[in-house]
Parts: structure tokens; C-alpha cells; sequence
């Protein structure tokens, strides 16, 4: 009989006992295994929508807050900036792309994003991206080349006041083509029939986009002057339509007019220091480098959160070693009999410990590999509440380096608890244990 067998009969014996000590090592190695995939991956994604842009141009304020604001749509606007700042951006020669982005309005919670059909019609990723990623395969689907947003139905929008839905905002409000919705002021859901909801103009659905994992997700978009025109002065019966009939005939007159931010891709990441100095020193407005606030976040906040429920993950996996000793010691004691005899059948010492150790590592690798499987499946529901509720795709079943690391780190205390056990079984004493029996 192989000593893997006799240590799996042993494990097997006791498996009420096993059975605890598993769901042990399960409990910190599904915890470890949720932190590293959903860090990871979290990260990733962020990092992902940041690098699509070179620059964020908005009011001056916080530059976290104008990336948050711009790019995920979270918190406030720092303020807007004069159209024609943005105008002179666009006649940069550096600059290859500029995409405004006017805010102010949503509906139930979802914001109107007013902005031009250029920004849905771009390539993935800034064109510093596309030439650092030539010949390498990137992880997400938003791969350089490809449309950044594809239209799942319907069309871009041509006229002031049609919307083209982003996938979750069309999903959680039950928007379809030819859906008509009245607006909300400001960033927060209204309730339906609100006094500051916007009743005297009407939003028409033309298109829904797919699914891109990204922001955009939550988000209406129309045009600029959509935006505009719901923030104006508006005057009533004929003097209105006046009015609608002379901004139709002058609709490049931009006196007074200002954009909430410019999303900004560079011909060259050389660029980047250099516009980044311009615009603070010479526009009345601030720029923010994206991928580096976004980097900044994580590491001021969400990295050492993330580190405290790692480092919860192992203090449980340091109490699951603990119970496997104290299950292998008092094991060890009760069978010092069954030891004995087995010398006496010929069995050496260091085979002794070495069954022990078995066991220990038998034990362990159940613990990981459920702990693992229950980890990316508590994983997986987050994924999907996440994806749903905020629009942010996440892989759930993927394995990183940390994790297998993790998973070692774990079967390694396992096997550290073991010694002590191991020891006292290399010790039997042949003669003592069989003259006690």
C-alpha cells in the first residue's frame, strides 16, 4: 500500500474533522481569490477607458474630478468652459482629435451626454495607443481599429434632440426606438413629473449601442445644441418660435456658449507634457493626464482597501493552518498505536512524517481548489451586479500570476503546520506505544 493511499485512508477517516478544516482554507482562499480577480481586473478596465484619451480639458478644479466626471460619469462637473476655448483645441496642431462633452441633464439617473456624432463614430483607443499596441493583442474588445461604439439598432442621431442610448441606460429604463423621454435638470435622478423636469422638450430614442463594458454604457448622448437649447432663456407662443427659427439660421453663433469638457487624443504621447503645461498656463480651463489620476485613485484608495481584505484573506488562512496542525497533532497522538506498528511492519521514520505531511497537503488542495472555484463564482456575481448596475465588464474566470502565487502561499502554510505533527509521528516510540496498548 502507497503512503498516499494510507494518508488518504487516514484523511478519509476523519472527515468530519477534514471537512471543517477545509471549509477553513476555503473561506481565505475564496477571499483572496475575489480581491486579486476583482482588483485586477477593476483596475484594468479603469486603466483601459483612461488611455483611450491623452487628455480631459475642463473647468479648472480638481483634475480627478474633471477625469471622474468626464470619462465615468461619476460626481459633478467642476464647471464648464467657453465654446471657443474648445474651438481653438480643435485647431491645435497637435491635437488630433477633440470630442466635447456637454452635461447638465438626466433621466432617471442616467446622464444626457450632448456631443458630436464624431465621438461615436471614433477608433478605439488614442492613436499613441494604436501605434504602442501595433502587432500585440490587447484583452478587451475595444481593440484599436475598431469602432469604439457600434450601434446594436437604430442610427446616430442627426437632429437636435434625438438620443442614441447607450446599452445599460436603454436596458434599465426600458428605452426602445422611437421612445420619447423629457429630461431632468441636473446630475441626480428626478422623479417622474418633478418640477425640474424639463416637460417642454422631448428626447426621441433613434439608436441603442451595444454593450462596450465601458461608461458610455450609462449614458444618452445628443447633440450639442440639444444641450444648449434646454438651458436657455426660452420665450412664449410667437416670439418662441421666432427664436427656435433664428438659432436654426445662426447656429455657428457660439457668443456666450460653453462646453462642460473636451475629451482630447493626441497625434503624439510626446505631446502629452508639453499641451498638458499650454492649457493650464494659457486656457482658462485645466487639463488632467486620465490614466495617471486614474492611477493615482488606486493608489491612494483602492489599493490599500483592496490590501486590507488581502491580507484579511490570509489572517483566515493563518487560523485554517492553525486548525490543521491542531487536527494533525492530537491525529498524530490518538493513532501513536497504529504508528507503531507500522515500524514494526518495517515502515521507516522519515516514511512516517512523510504521510503526515500527505495528508496535510491532501487537505490543503481541497481547501485552494474549492476555495478558487467559490471565490470566481462569488466573483462572478459581482461581475454581473456590476455590469448591469454601473455598465463595467470584468472578467470573472480568468487566473492571474498573483493568484497562483496566493494558492502556493496557502498550500505552503498547510505543509508548515503539518511539521510539528510530521515530527511527533518520526519520533514514535515502537516499544512504549506497543507495550501501553
Amino acid at each position: 500500500m502507497s503512503l498516499f493511499a494510507i494518508a488518504k485512508a487516514y484523511v478519509w477517516n476523519r472527515r468530519w474533522i477534514t471537512l471543517l478544516t477545509v471549509i477553513s482554507i476555503l473561506l481565505g482562499m475564496s477571499l483572496i481569490a475575489v480581491v486579486i480577480t476583482i482588483r485586477s481586473e477593476t483596475e484594468a478596465a479603469f486603466a483601459q477607458q483612461g488611455r483611450a484619451f491623452d487628455l480631459v480639458v475642463g473647468a479648472k478644479g480638481s483634475p480627478l474630478q474633471i477625469v471622474l466626471n468626464t470619462l465615468y460619469h461619476v460626481g459633478i462637473p467642476t464647471g464648464n468652459i467657453q465654446l471657443t476655448d474648445y474651438q481653438t483645441l480643435c485647431n491645435e496642431p497637435n491635437i488630433a482629435a477633440a470630442y466635447p462633452m456637454n452635461l447638465g441633464d438626466n433621466f432617471r439617473g442616467f446622464r444626457i451626454v450632448g456631443t458630436t456624432r464624431d465621438f461615436l463614430t471614433q477608433e478605439a483607443g488614442s492613436p499613441t495607443e494604436k501605434r504602442s499596441r501595433r502587432g500585440r493583442k490587447t484583452k478587451t474588445a475595444a481593440e484599436p481599429g475598431r469602432p469604439m461604439f457600434e450601434l446594436a439598432e437604430g442610427r446616430l442621431f442627426e437632429k437636435d434632440f434625438e438620443v442614441v442610448a447607450g446599452w445599460l441606460a436603454a436596458r434599465q429604463t426600458g428605452l426602445t426606438l422611437d421612445s420619447a423621454f423629457v429630461g431632468a435638470h441636473g446630475l441626480a435622478a428626478a422623479a417622474a413629473g418633478g418640477e425640474n423636469v424639463h416637460h417642454e422638450f422631448q428626447y426621441k430614442i433613434v439608436g441603442v449601442l451595444k454593450p462596450t463594458g465601458a461608461a458610455g454604457d450609462r449614458a444618452l448622448f445628443t447633440t450639442m445644441e440639444s444641450v444648449w437649447h434646454v438651458h436657455e432663456p426660452h420665450p412664449e407662443g410667437e416670439e418662441a418660435h421666432k427664436e427656435q427659427e433664428r438659432k436654426e439660421e445662426h447656429k455657428e453663433d457660439v457668443e456666450g456658449r460653453e462646453v462642460t469638457a473636451v475629451l482630447v487624443k493626441l497625434t503624439s504621447a510626446m505631446w502629452r507634457a508639453q499641451m498638458l503645461r499650454k492649457i493650464n498656463e494659457e486656457y482658462n480651463a485645466m487639463a488632467a493626464v486620465p490614466v495617471e489620476e486614474i492611477k493615482g485613485l488606486y493608489d491612494r484608495l483602492l489599493n490599500p482597501i483592496q490590501g486590507a481584505l488581502l491580507a484579511l484573506g490570509y489572517v483566515v488562512v493563518v487560523v485554517a493552518a492553525s486548525s490543521v496542525l491542531i487536527s494533525l497533532y492530537f491525529s498524530t497522538v490518538q493513532r501513536q498505536r497504529d504508528l507503531a506498528l507500522m515500524r514494526v511492519l518495517g515502515a521507516r521514520p522519515w516514511e512516517l512524517f512523510v504521510i503526515i505531511c500527505i495528508e496535510a497537503f491532501i487537505v490543503g488542495v481541497i481547501g485552494v481548489a474549492a476555495g478558487i472555484v467559490v471565490g470566481h463564482g462569488i466573483t462572478a456575481g459581482v461581475a454581473r451586479h456590476l455590469l448591469i448596475n454601473y455598465g463595467l465588464h470584468i472578467r470573472a474566470f480568468v487566473f492571474s500570476l498573483a493568484e497562483g502565487t496566493a494558492a502556493l502561499i496557502v498550500l505552503a502554510l498547510g505543509l508548515v503546520a503539518a511539521l510539528a505533527p510530521a515530527a511527533l509521528a518520526y519520533r514514535t516510540d515502537v516499544a512504549r506505544n506497543l507495550v501501553g496498548g
